[in-house]
This record gives structure tokens, C-alpha cells and sequence, in this order.
């Protein structure tokens, strides 16, 4: 094998001959001596070296060339792994070149591959014409000195892997430095030409523990030691002359400045990929490395620049570069400064990518900086990035690009070049992130004092590029700062040619003290923001439009304000003013020439489809306020800002809405002094708007102030005070939930103070606090629920709202709050949309407590609306003629004579004997049942109504135009009464005209009589007691059916004296009468002959046994007992209980008693007809179960599925007495085809019944 390869082929000594010859130009191959190294076949001997026999070792080369120096050498390294155990330190040489071969020339790679040993490096002082080629440098990195120290301080020392020192003319070709523990290439002073390409430079990194621990310890330890870490991929700096290092002692300053000026420095093809700080960093750590090396640590992950002192002239350019995933505190993938007296330096990034780059604390693809001394002008340096990407970078500032630097020293008001130090041309900025300035961060070190002075600040430009889909990243959740894809502080920004910046979060441009200036065309498109979805602008901030410019801001959104652009203007907002050409105060928006108007500014600014939360926080624009652009003249709620023709705005492409479009702070206070008109701890929402310079209405904070008013001169009562936890509130046209507490009718003053940049100050004088709302009580200055009253279900907390029992009426009487039940129909239940505890709960609202045809507010809503009538037939009232009785009083009197011809031709006693039990069920059912219940069965409802003489003509008809409810229970009293006089009077009319056809038709009136004396008791007892049922409210006592009438006053003393003298001979002496018959008769034999009604007590008492007789009052008594329970007992479980007990009662009365016979004879009855008796016991079980089931479905806690089956129950049983009427029909027709049944054969005067207790 030894022997192959000191014969190897002619064709390898030719490539080596090739490389050394014309790779290198300047340096003639035959002037440079070779030395070939072969880790695989190499010898490590005195006299290895040429081809035959190379050396294996790089050390082992080191020590032989060392004593002979190495110039004009050439070290060619056959591919394969060398290990480097000692750093190797080249000083003063001249044309030195490391260069790794391959002899397999089919292999495109060249490289050899150099593994250092811990703490070893290659470095190169006071060299001229060094090439390194085709060389893979892995874990190297030895100690060597800073450039950067202070008098009579220790020599700082840090890590790289190649270190270059005062050197000039340098090669970097296809060489890799990977996995340095500091710098992966350090450069300080190079001189003539610098060229790296095709270069790659790795994970060069110190973890971010390491670095967390040495910045934790002590400083003075390290500065005695004088060791720091300093990491990345490369750093070139040209410093000051300052250098006291024994190596430089002999370099002058004038051949110092010879090294930092005129220079060429290209990396082209490069990659730095993954160097700088390993791990995860903290936001707290604060990398910022040795006191006396600040511009070299951690730096420039990537690639760091740094220019100080004089160097000028030089070159940088950067192409066709990729900067992959690296981290530094500063400038994650590059880093560039030039400070101090540095001038007409050159540059360039052109064609090159940043990536996934980190800087921890500012920019995350590059940090660029230009630094000058105050008040000293030389030339400025020249920065531009040429058709560059940022891509997914990240960063606190500046994610992508961070720039900065100081104000500039010069006489340059019109010359624009001379402050154009930055520019991008065709760059794009995609998905980066930051806390500020997602994208770009610029930032201005403003070196005038107090910021005036001679000098001007830098300007930035962009030429056709693209900001697209950057973030602002929120470190602390509930912390929101963050703010710009591009945030510029105090600089000048211009954009020319195509401009677009598209879909970045939390501001697209943020312009702190900057200004903005506008060629050719830029769109703000879909940008979203908290304020400013597209621009916000603070302080003496300004967009200057060039002609022919146009500025497009398309569906930007904001959170708060401005959808499109937040401006926050500086100055006093207790001054107002209008422009003029002096004017020192600058608009947001200015023209290229400043001394035309508005109107005539040859550009173009469109507002279309921006988004803001509302119309008050300003769709396109929120300004603090307009003052600073209007013209003179025009006030703040009176002018034309942001009206000028050069701005449109559009919503839609139909539709122009500009209305809205602009907001700002507001300037004026207005509110309604009547909503401040309310009692004591009453919720109230008092009207308050804002207004700001557009009229609009916009939110803001008001602080409220309670005062007493100017005119009060009591000193000693109770002052008004806010009854809230704090004075500060959120108005957005209202103001919610305000009480105040205090003396009734204490006069006060409300102030009310905006609480925001404007002063607002509004005093509202109240005259007085009102009393207490309906339900409520004064108690210790606050009114509180008055739920001690039966029909108060409860208040609510707002002081003004009470919840009405169901059933419930509720009003002032007097200016004292009552409740009462109300008359069935007569109120409405109200919920006001709310979501009420119990289902039986109503809202008490005076305008919605009663039914809509009665007069709201009228007591127990007894009265109708003016214009309104009660009615018959309905509850409801309704409009009506004057003399509507002219047409009612006929066709009620038609109506009544053929129904008593009818029952008198049909001689009908079924009611008056064994059927009973069906009229009675029918006759109080509605009682029973309660007030809540309804039929919906037409038929039945038509049934019930007919039984208790209230017939109907339609749904409703007129009597007469202003009838109350007391005149229709006195018609009501007056037609049952009538009813019976024609009965009698028909059946006069019988008796003295036998031979009249009627009278040949009619068998006896007596039966007829009877029929309707029974059907018309429960009417006129009802409307009796109606009309004697008072309700006393305070002083006021009215009747309790027709509130607006007073109890026996005017008109209702004579009802209620009729009603009297009804109650008194006919209601109660009537049922005492048939229970007493024999001891009423004697009684009353002086005076009044009773026999001479003996033939209808006959009738009333033929079916009950001889004993019973008196039971013919049993069922007149129960209606009596039950009308009394239901008109007279308040609704409730009170009531509800009174009439079960009622109905079982009677059951259990009438099932243990049996009063009725069936016999002829009139002996006890016979089995075969017992079921009589039974049939009027399943009645009255039947009327018992209804009022349980009834009493069931009023229960609070029933769920409505329950309810509903419950009503469908009651609804089926209402009709068990008509079915038993339809059995006893059937029974009767056939016992009177067979001859037998009671009564068979009276004569037509009635029944012949002995009755011995009569004499």
C-alpha cells in the first residue's frame, strides 16, 4: 500500500499543480514551496513532506516549519480526519496556504476533515495572502485576545476556531467550521480583501446555561481572570487604535488606519446555520457578556460586523448567503455596526435568505446599526439589503430586521441622500415574530438635548417590498404589550414603488415620533390591530403623501380603536386651534409641498371595508382629536377634517359610508336631566353620551361627584350620596347600575367629569329625590320591599322593579301602595321580558297592569279606557253606542218571554226535583274550579253561562256607552228578576184566559215556575253579593267589581240598597222558608199568608221523604255557601281549602242523608229506583274530585306537562252531569211508557200533598 502511493498517478500531481498555480493568482507556483499531509499514508519524520512521503500530522507539520517560518508555503491535505492537539499560531507570515485535496477525482469534495482538541484553534497575526480551502474544521476553538480593552486593564481573552489578526488579503473557499465553542471565525483588522464563499459555519455555540451561570457571577472576578464566552459564526470588526497587546506594540496608528480602510469584504455562497447561544433562553436573561468586550459577545449569532473609529471606504458584501437557526442576544442571524467617526462604507445583503434566526433581545433575522459622534458630520455609511428574505424569524425587537442608530450631524435639509443610510429594495418579511416590530423595529437615538437641535434623524427606505403574515408574540397573558410588524421610533421611513403589507397582527405600522412618507403605491390589506389595525401613530408622528402617491387601507381590523388607523396626537387638550402656515403644530397627514390646502394635494388616500368594534371607536380612523389639521375658522364639532377630496371611503361598492368612519376622543357631555329624577336606592341608567369632534357618540370613562346644590341652606339633613363601590363609570349612552341614597326630596347637584385625555366637566342640578317607588318604604335613606304585603311576591334589587302575585292587582290609592286581588280578566299579567323565579309571578308596571281596554292605574282596574264600555257577554271592554239599550232591551226581552213559554208548554220540574245535583254542578263549577281555570270547550263555556242566566247574543253586545261593572251586576240583578215576573205574569195571563191557545197548552205554570225560580237564584244572589263586596283602601272604600265606584256613594247607593233588600226577602228567606217551611208559616200568619204559595213548595219538596222535606233548600244553601267562599275569601290556599271542604261536605251530608223517595205512596224507596240517590252522589264526588284537581293546578311547583293533563282531566269530568242527565232522560221516558214513576197523574194545579206539619 506504501508503495502505491508514493507511485501515485501523474493526473493528481497535475490537479495539485493546477490549484497552486492558477487558484492562487499573485503568487507563482514556482516561487511556493508545498508540503503534502496524509493522515491515511502519511509519516510524521524529519524530512516528510513531498509527495512521496507526506507527513501525517498537522502538529507534527507545525514543529518542523516553525523554526524556518512559513512563508510562501503551501499545506495540502489529503482528504481524510486530522487530528489537531496544539493550536497553531502563524505570525507575520506571507502567502501561506491550507488547501485539502483528494486524489479520487471522480469525488467533488475535497475537504479534510481537522478535529481539535479542547481549547486549540488556528490563528493568524500580522499575516498577508492566507488561503484556507476545502477544510472541515469540527469542535476547534482556543483562546485568544479581544481587540477591545481599556487602559491599564488585563487582556481579555475569548474563543475561536480560526482567529485572523491584522492580516491582509484573505481566501475562505468550501471551508466548514462546525461545532466551535465560541467563534466559529474571528477577523479584527483585515486589510485589502476578504473573500469567503462557499463557506459553511455551524452550531459555533455555548449553551445558554453556561452563559446563565458566568452572568450571574462576579464581574470583578472575571476581569481578573479575564476570560469571557463569546459565541457565533463569524465576527469581523475594524476597531480603534487602542490595541496594548505585545504582539501589536510595534503597529502604528498610521499603519493601523491602513488595515481599516479601502477594504473588500465578500461572503458569497455561505451558510451559518445553528451557531450562537444552544437552549432554551429565559425572557429575564440579559446576556451582555464582559463589560470590556460588549460589541463582540453574543452578537451576531450568524455573522457579526462591527466598524469603529476611522474605518471608512470599505466594502461588505453579503449574497446568495443563508443565515439558518441561529441565536444571539443581538441580531440572531447577522449583526452590523459602524459607530463613531466611521464613513463611506459600503454595505450590501444581497440575494440572501434568514430563517428560523433568534435574537433574544433584538433582531431576530438582522440587527443593523449606525452610530455617529454628536455634533461631529463626516460622511455617512451606506446600508442596503438587494432582493432578501425574512422568513419565520423572531425576536423582542425586531423580528426580522432590527435597525438603529443616532441622529445625524449635517447640513442636509434637502438633500435626501445624504440621510438615506438604510435600504431595502425588493425584500420580503413572512411570518416573523416579536414583542415589538414583528417584521422591522427602527429606532432613533435622538443625540439633540431635549431632543432639539442641529441634528436630523437617519431615514429608512423600501423599494417594492412585501410584509405579509408577521406577529406580535404576547409573553404575559393578561400583560398586552406588543405592538407593529413595523414599529419605528423617531425615524424617517419612506416607501417607494409597490408596497404591501398584508395580514400582520397588532398593528401593521407603528410610528412612535416617526414619519412616514408615501411614493407611488402602498396597501395596508387585512391587517389587525388593538389600536390601529393598520397604522397607529403617536406623538409629533406624521404620513407626508408625495404626488401622484396613494395609500390604500383595505378590511383592516382593531379591537378597540381605529380599524385602520389609531392616531395619538401630542399637546394640551385644554387648547383649541386651527391651522396656519406658521402653524407649529403638525397635522397626521402633510403634503410634499406645504403650501397648498388640502383639497388640492394631487394624491389619493382610500378607506375600504375596515373594521372597528363599533361606529364609536372609528371604523377607518380614531383620532385623539382633529384640532391639529383643521383650518382656521372651523371648530371642534364644526369642521371638514379628514372630509377632504382626497380621501374616500368605501364600505361596499355601492355604498358610501363615511359617517362613522372617524371617531376621536370625545369634546362634549350631554345628557337628560331627568333620569337623575329617582328615589332613594333605585337602579337607574341615566342617559349620558359622549361626544367627540365628528358628533358622534363614543364610549369613555365619566367619574360622578354628588354635591349639594347651591340653593340648599339646611345644613344639619342628610347629604345625597352614590350608593356604588366606586365613582367611575363606563358610559356607552348610558350609564348602568347607579343608586343614590339620601333624604326624599333633598335637593342636589350630579357632576359629572370625563375621566381620559379631555377635560369634560357637566354639573346637572335635581331638584329633589322622589319618593319611593310603588312597593318600597323609606328605611334609613334607602327604600326597601314592602314584601310584608299579601300580594307582593317579592322586589328586585333595582329598587323599582316589584313582583306581583298572579291574581294581583297593585297600585297607588292616596299615595299609599295597596295590593289587592283583582276581578277575574280584569288584570294582565306582565313579565317585561323577564325571567321570572315562579311561574305565577308578574312584573307590577302601572301602564301594563291592566287589561288593554281598561284605564291603566285606575284601582282594581275597575274602570274602562275613555271612549270604552263594559259589556255583556265579555269581560273585556269595548266600544259602544250611547243608546245601544233601545236595540238590547227588545231581543233581552224576546229572549226571556220564549224561553218561559217554552218551559211552561214543556211543564218541565226535572230541575226542581231529582235533577238537582245536575243544575247545582253546573251552577258553581266555575267557583269551584278557580279563577284560573278556563274552559276551552265552547260548548261547555256556552253551558255554564246559560245555567247561571247570562245568555249571550254573539260574542258580546252593548248595553250602553260608559257603563261600568256596578251597572252590569244591577242589569244582571234586574234581568233574573225580570225573568220571574214574566214567568208570573205569564202564568197570570194563563189563569184568568183559560180558553187562550197558550193557556189550552200549558198543563200548570207552577212547574215552571219552580224551574226558573231555581235557575235564576244563583244569578240574583251572585249579583247581590257582587254588588255588596267592598274593598277598603285606606280611606277610600269602592266596590270591589268596579273599582271607580265608591261603596255606597251616588249611584251604588241604590244599587247596593236594592241589593239589600234582595238578599234580605228573597236570597236568605228563601232557602229558610223551604227548610222551616211549618215554622215560617205560624210565624209569619199575622202578616203574610205563606199557604198561598203552597202549591210551588209542593213542587220545590214532592221528591224528598216526608222527613226530608226541608232538604229542598240543601242545594239553595250550597250555592249560597259557595258564592259567599268565592266572592268574599281572597284567592289563595285559604279559599282553595274552604271550597273542598265545602264540596266534600255536601257529598258527605247528602250520601249519608239519601233525602229523595220513589214510591208512590210516598214510603221509603224502592231498591229498584235507589239510584237516585246515587246518581246526585256521583255528581257531588265528581264536583269534590274537580275542586282537588283544581286546587292541584294552582300549586307553584307543578311542571306545565303536569298542569296541562291535570286541565284535560277537568275539562272531560265538567261533562259526567250531562251524561247523567242523558241516563235519567233515557230512565224516565221508559218508567212513563210503563205508567209508573212519581207524579204519574197530578191534576194541572199541581201535586196533591198533605203535609201534617202545617197545622
Amino acid at each position: 500500500m506504501y508503495t502505491s502511493n508514493i507511485n501515485a498517478p501523474t493526473m493528481r500531481y497535475l490537479i495539485i499543480v493546477f490549484l497552486t498555480v492558477f487558484i492562487f493568482p499573485g503568487t507563482a507556483a514556482a516561487e511556493k514551496s508545498k508540503l503534502f499531509i496524509s493522515s491515511a499514508i502519511g509519516s510524521d519524520t524529519k524530512f516528510c513532506g513531498n509527495e512521496s512521503v507526506p507527513c501525517q500530522t498537522l502538529d507534527h507539520v507545525y514543529e518542523l516549519l516553525s523554526p524556518s517560518g512559513f512563508n510562501s508555503t503551501t499545506l495540502l491535505l489529503e482528504k481524510g480526519t486530522y487530528s489537531l492537539r496544539k493550536s497553531m499560531v502563524f505570525t507575520k507570515v506571507e502567502d501561506l496556504s491550507l488547501i485539502g485535496v483528494n486524489s479520487d477525482t471522480l469525488e467533488s469534495n475535497n475537504q479534510a476533515k481537522i478535529i481539535c482538541e479542547p481549547n486549540v484553534s488556528v490563528a493568524f497575526l500580522l499575516s498577508d495572502n492566507i488561503t484556507l480551502q476545502d477544510l472541515k474544521m469540527v469542535s476547534c476553538g482556543g483562546w485568544h485576545e479581544s481587540a477591545i480593552s481599556k487602559q491599564n486593564a488585563v487582556v481579555i481573552k475569548f474563543k475561536t476556531a480560526v482567529h485572523f489578526d491584522y492580516c491582509r488579503n484573505i481566501w475562505m473557499r468550501n471551508v466548514d467550521i462546525v461545532g466551535s465553542k465560541g467563534h466559529g471565525a474571528n477577523f479584527y483588522e483585515i486589510g485589502g480583501v476578504l473573500n469567503v464563499t462557499n463557506c459553511v459555519f455551524e452550531n459555533n455555540t455555548v449553551s445558554a446555561d453556561t452563559l446563565r451561570n458566568i452572568s450571574t457571577s462576579n464581574k470583578q472576578t472575571l476581569e481578573v481572570v479575564g476570560y469571557i464566552n463569546s459565541v457565533g459564526g463569524v465576527f469581523v470588526t475594524l476597531n480603534k487604535y487602542t490595541r496594548n497587546q505585545p504582539y501589536f506594540v510595534n503597529v502604528t496608528r498610521a499603519r493601523h488606519e491602513s488595515y481599516i480602510q479601502g477594504n473588500s469584504y465578500t461572503f458569497t455562497n455561505c451558510s451559518f446555520i445553528g451557531n450562537g447561544i444552544s437552549g432554551e433562553v429565559a425572557p429575564k436573561d440579559n446576556f451582555q457578556g464582559h463589560a470590556l468586550d460588549q460589541r463582540s459577545v453574543i452578537r451576531g449569532g450568524g455573522l457579526g460586523i462591527s466598524f469603529v473609529g476611522k474605518a471608512k471606504s470599505s466594502k461588505v458584501l453579503i449574497q446568495n448567503c443563508t443565515f439558518l437557526a441561529n441565536q444571539a442576544y443581538w441580531g440572531g442571524g447577522l449583526q452590523a455596526e459602524f459607530s463613531e467617526l466611521t464613513s463611506k462604507n459600503v454595505f450590501t445583503v444581497q440575494s440572501s435568505v434568514f430563517q428560523s434566526n433568534i435574537g433574544h433581545s433584538a433582531g431576530g433575522g438582522a440587527r443593523v446599526g449606525h452610530w455617529r459622534k454628536k455634533g461631529v458630520y463626516v460622511p455617512n455609511n451606506k446600508i442596503r439589503f438587494v432582493d432578501s428574505v425574512f422568513r419565520g424569524n423572531q425576536g423582542n425587537w425586531g423580528g426580522g430586521v432590527s435597525l438603529y442608530g443616532s441622529s445625524i450631524f449635517c447640513k442636509c435639509k434637502q438633500d435626501f441622500n445624504s440621510r438615506k443610510i438604510f435600504s431595502f429594495q425588493s425584500c420580503h418579511w413572512f411570518a416573523n415574530k416579536a414583542i415589538v416590530g414583528s417584521a422591522i423595529d427602527t429606532f432613533l437615538f435622538n443625540q439633540n438635548r431635549e431632543n432639539i437641535g442641529p441634528e436630523v434623524p437617519f431615514h429608512v427606505e423600501f423599494v417594492d417590498s412585501r410584509v405579509e403574515n408577521n406577529a406580535i408574540v404576547i409573553r404575559e397573558e393578561n400583560v398586552q404589550i406588543g405592538e407593529g410588524a413595523i414599529y419605528n421610533v423617531g425615524v424617517s421611513i419612506v416607501f417607494r414603488g409597490k408596497t404591501i403589507i398584508k395580514n400582520n397582527t397588532f398593528t401593521a405600522l407603528a410610528l412612535d415620533g416617526g414619519t412616514l412618507e408615501l411614493y407611488d403605491d402602498v396597501e395596508f390589506v387585512e391587517n389587525k390591530g388593538v389600536r390601529g389595525g393598520a397604522i397607529a401613530m403617536y406623538g409629533y408622528s406624521q404620513i407626508i403623501l408625495m404626488n401622484e402617491s396613494r395609500l390604500l387601507f383595505k378590511e383592516n381590523s382593531c379591537l378597540e380603536k381605529g380599524g385602520a388607523m389609531f392616531i395619538q396626537t401630542p399637546g394640551s387638550p385644554r387648547t383649541s386651534y386651527g391651522l396656519s402656515k406658521n402653524n407649529p403644530n403638525i397635522c397626521f397627514f402633510a403634503y410634499e409641498d406645504d403650501q397648498i390646502s388640502f383639497n388640492q394635494w394631487n394624491t389619493e388616500v382610500i378607506f375600504q371595508r375596515n373594521k372597528a368594534p363599533d361606529d364609536s371607536s372609528g371604523h377607518s380612523v380614531f383620532a385623539t382629536t382633529l384640532k391639529k389639521c383643521r383650518m382656521q375658522g372651523e371648530t371642534r364639532l364644526n369642521n371638514s377634517v379628514l372630509d377632504w377630496k382626497f380621501i374616500r371611503f368605501h364600505w361596499s361598492n355601492d355604498f358610501n359610508r363615511n359617517t362613522k368612519e372617524i371617531a376621536t376622543s370625545p369634546v362634549d357631555i350631554t345628557y337628560n336631566a331627568q333620569d337623575w329624577s329617582v328615589s332613594p336606592g333605585e337602579v337607574f341608567s341615566p342617559t349620558v353620551h359622549l361626544r367627540d369632534e365628528k358628533n358622534n357618540s363614543v364610549n369613555g370613562t365619566i367619574k360622578i361627584l354628588m354635591g349639594k346644590s347651591s340653593s340648599q341652606q339646611e345644613d344639619n339633613s342628610s347629604s345625597v350620596y352614590l350608593q356604588t363601590d366606586s365613582s367611575l363609570f363606563l358610559t356607552h349612552g348610558k350609564i348602568s347600575y347607579l343608586k343614590v341614597g339620601g333624604h326624599i326630596g333633598r335637593k342636589f347637584n350630579v357632576v359629572l367629569q370625563h375621566i381620559g385625555r379631555q377635560v369634560l366637566r357637566k354639573v346637572i342640578p335635581v331638584p329633589f329625590l322622589k319618593p319611593c317607588n310603588p312597593g318600597f318604604y323609606l328605611k334609613e335613606e334607602n327604600c326597601v320591599c314592602q314584601d310584608k304585603l299579601d300580594g307582593i311576591s317579592r322586589c328586585d334589587k333595582n329598587g323599582k322593579t316589584v313582583y306581583l302575585k298572579a291574581g294581583y292587582w297593585g297600585g297607588m290609592v292616596d299615595g299609599t301602595f295597596y295590593t289587592h286581588p283583582c276581578p277575574r280578566d280584569f288584570c294582565k299579567c306582565s313579565r317585561d321580558n323577564v325571567t321570572l323565579i315562579a311561574q305565577d309571578e308578574c312584573v307590577f308596571n302601572v301602564g301594563q297592569m291592566c287589561d288593554n281596554s281598561r284605564e291603566p292605574g285606575s284601582i282594581l282596574c275597575g274602570k274602562c279606557k275613555p271612549g270604552l264600555s263594559v259589556v255583556f257577554g265579555h269581560s273585556n271592554c269595548h266600544k259602544c253606542r250611547k243608546y245601544g239599550f233601545l236595540a238590547v232591551i227588545p231581543v233581552y226581552l224576546v229572549e226571556i218571554l220564549i224561553f218561559v213559554k217554552v218551559a211552561m208548554l214543556l211543564d218541565v220540574d226535572w230541575f226542581s226535583g231529582f235533577l238537582n245535583g245536575f243544575l247545582y254542578s253546573y251552577q258553581v263549577m266555575w267557583q269551584i274550579v278557580g279563577e284560573r281555570f278556563v274552559f276551552r270547550d265552547h260548548f261547555m263555556f256556552f253551558l255554564i253561562n246559560f245555567l247561571n242566566s247570562r245568555l249571550r247574543i254573539g260574542t258580546y253586545f252593548c248595553f250602553s256607552s260608559n257603563l261600568d261593572y256596578a251597572d252590569k251586576l244591577f242589569f244582571t240583578l234586574t234581568i233574573s228578576v225580570l225573568t220571574l215576573l214574566v214567568v208570573v205574569f205569564l202564568a197570570k195571563l194563563v189563569g184568568k184566559y183559560p180558553n187562550w191557545c197558550f193557556s189550552r197548552r200549558v198543563r200548570g205554570p207552577f212547574r215552571a215556575i219552580c224551574t226558573i225560580l231555581v235557575l235564576c237564584y244563583t244569578g240574583i244572589t251572585s249579583a247581590c253579593l257582587g254588588l255588596l263586596n267592598p274593598v277598603v283602601f285606606g280611606h277610600n272604600i269602592v266596590l270591589f267589581s268596579s273599582g271607580s265606584t265608591e261603596f255606597f256613594q251616588g249611584k251604588h247607593a241604590i244599587y247596593g240598597s236594592i241589593a239589600i233588600l234582595f238578599m234580605f226577602f228573597f236570597v236568605i228567606p228563601f232557602p229558610l222558608v223551604l227548610m222551616c217551611r211549618p215554622f215560617f208559616t205560624r210565624l209569619l200568619k199575622p202578616v203574610f199568608n205563606l199557604n198561598r204559595f203552597k202549591p210551588l213548595f209542593d213542587v220545590l219538596q214532592s221528591c224528598f221523604k216526608d222527613q226530608h222535606r226541608s232538604f229542598a233548600a240543601f242545594y239553595l244553601v250550597c250555592r249560597l255557601v259557595v258564592l259567599v267562599i268565592s266572592i268574599y275569601i281572597p284567592s289563595g290556599p285559604v279559599k282553595r281549602s274552604l271550597l273542598e271542604i265545602t264540596c266534600i261536605t255536601v257529598l258527605f251530608i247528602f250520601t249519608y242523608v239519601k233525602p229523595y223517595k220513589r214510591s208512590k205512596q210516598g214510603g221509603e224507596a224502592d231498591p229498584k229506583h235507589a239510584w237516585e240517590n246515587k246518581s246526585d252522589t256521583i255528581l257531588l264526588l265528581n264536583l269534590s274530585l274537580m275542586a282537588v284537581l283544581a286546587t292541584a293546578t294552582e300549586n307553584d311547583n307543578i311542571s306545565k306537562r303536569h298542569k296541562a293533563q291535570l286541565e284535560i282531566v277537568i275539562q272531560a269530568m265538567a261533562y259526567v252531569p250531562i251524561v247523567a242527565l242523558t241516563w235519567y232522560i233515557y230512565r224516565k221516558t221508559r218508567s212513563r211508557c210503563a205508567g209508573v214513576f212519581c207524579g204519574d197523574h197530578r191534576d194541572p194545579e199541581g201535586p196533591e200533598v198533605t203535609d201534617t206539619r202545617n197545622n
